[in-house]
Order: structure tokens, then sequence, then C-alpha cells
């Protein structure tokens, strides 16, 4: 609540995430001081607690998604259901593969089925594919970034500290 209302009384501008890789993949730029909100994993406690505040103060925000754990009806995470309702409300959902597997010690075959199986699983039950992909653990190698890439994600992010820029790798 505190960090919400630092952001509503400063000079911050909060935006959708998908919308700032927009603008700064097409050059345009940004009002200082740009701010994108991202929570991890669909855990219960985002849908019962996070969102009525967010929703509460008018910020976007973008949630990466696991499907596994939606999938399998794991406690303490959301359901589709649950999540369904959040998207149509507006919140924008990221992906973060299927098992949340920690990719760099899987094999490139292994990384490509994890992505198409959450890619199934976001469209039976949402009815859409997500554009940004957040990496589990925050880490990738160079060959897993080539594969993000060239699976046709807009950008990825993992839990690197910086500022993002027009000429950004917009994979790192």
């Amino acid at each position: 609540q505190e960090h919400l209302a630092e952001l509503k009384k400063s000079q911050y501008t909060v935006l959708p995430l998908g919308e700032i890789v927009d603008k700064l993949k097409s050059g345009q730029s940004l009002p200082d001081r740009t701010v994108a909100l991202t929570i991890d994993d669909a855990f219960l406690s985002v849908y019962e607690k996070a969102w009525p505040l967010l929703k509460a103060a008018e910020f976007p925000f973008t949630i990466f998604v696991s499907t596994d754990s939606l999938d399998k009806n794991t406690p303490d995470y959301m359901s589709w259901e649950q999540l369904k309702e959040m998207t149509d409300a507006g919140v924008y959902v990221g992906h973060h593969t299927a098992s949340h597997a920690h990719l760099p010690r899987l094999s490139a075959a292994t990384v490509k089925a994890e992505i198409q199986r959450a890619n199934e699983s976001f469209q039976k039950n949402l009815g859409f594919i997500p554009g940004l992909f957040a990496y589990p653990y925050g880490e990738y190698g160079s060959e897993i970034k080539r594969i993000i890439e060239e699976t046709g994600f807009k950008a990825a992010f993992g839990q690197q500290s910086g500022v993002a820029y027009a000429q950004h790798d917009m994979f790192s």
C-alpha cells in the first residue's frame, strides 16, 4: 500500500508493460519516471490481495503465468477462471513457461516444448498466447534467448537491474 501511495503522489507514470515495450521498439519517447508493474506467478494472493489494491489505484500491471500450476489446480494458485476475470478487466498476462523450470538446465527441445505446452493452455483457457515472456528465476543464456526471440515474443524479462531504452536488446 505504501508503494502504491508513493506511485500515486509522486511524478511517476505507470503504464502497461506491453505499451512501454511497443514505444521503445518504435523509438517513441516515454515520460520521465515511467514505471511498469509486474508480478511473477499466479499466486492466489495476487487475485485476492494485490489485484484489488492495484485496481483501486487504477494501475495497470502484468502478471507472468506458468500454466502448469493453473492446469493442476495447485493450492495457493489462481484458477483459470480467476485469471480470465482479471484479463477481462484489463490485466495483462505474460508468458512464464508451463512448469516454471530453470531453463538453463534444459535442452533446447525441452525449452521449446515448455513454451508450446504453455501456449496451448493459454489459448485454451484465455483465448490468446501472451506476447511478453519472463525467464523463470530471471535466468537464461544465449540459446534460450534465441529460442524466445524466434518463438515470436515481443520482449523478454529477467532480473537484471537497469534502465530500458530504444536501442536496448528487448530479449535481455
